[in-house]
């Protein structure tokens, strides 16, 4: 068992790798230590493209690329 939070699941749009920005969010919170923030209902979802989450999260393309692997094996399981 893991301590690192789980990476948000990507959505393709258009063969375009995206992450919902809500998720992206709480899993930057969940890296720092802080509880997650519940979606409010009347709140949009908004998609952030794959270059911004690298980034956001000071890592390449390659390293998205393993942690997305990472998470679609562990759905897997």
């Amino acid at each position: 068992m893991s301590l690192a939070p789980e990476f948000p699941a990507p959505i393709r749009f258009g063969g375009r790798l995206r992450f919902d920005q809500h998720e992206h969010e709480n899993y930057k919170r969940a890296l720092a230590g802080l509880p997650a923030v519940e979606r409010g209902e009347a709140e949009p979802i908004r998609f952030v493209d794959a270059s911004a989450v690298c980034a956001d999260l000071a890592i390449d393309r390659r390293t998205l690329g393993r942690r997305v692997r990472g998470r679609i094996r562990g759905e897997a399981s």
